[in-house]
């Protein structure tokens, strides 16, 4: 499934959620075709250490975490249910917004 949703998006990794919503971890591309090669459950292949926010982060704290991570931000309640993901490139990009003079 992670695979297939990943070829379909055109991304290089997902997030793994359970049943509850919680987010197990993340897979790459490269991960999940070795799991598929080797017939084996996503569960050893995860990246269980990624970058993860609450829901009421201000967008200026985001930015040294969208930074220096890889991968997209995790947005989580306090009950750790996945909430929403947030690309870097949305946090990052609000850097150059507003320094844009008109010459």
């Amino acid at each position: 499934m992670a695979l297939h949703t990943m070829e379909q998006e055109g991304i290089s990794s997902v997030y793994v959620l359970n049943e509850n919503k919680k987010v197990e971890g993340i897979i790459t591309l490269e991960k999940a075709v070795k799991a598929k090669k080797n017939d084996d459950d996503l569960q050893p292949y995860l990246i269980k250490e990624y970058p993860k926010t609450a829901p009421e982060t201000p967008l200026n704290e985001l930015i040294p975490l969208a930074s220096t991570s890889k991968f997209p931000i995790v947005v989580e309640n306090k009950n750790g249910i996945l909430q929403g993901i947030i690309v870097r490139v949305s946090v990052l990009s609000s850097l150059t917004k507003g320094s844009d003079t008109d010459d």
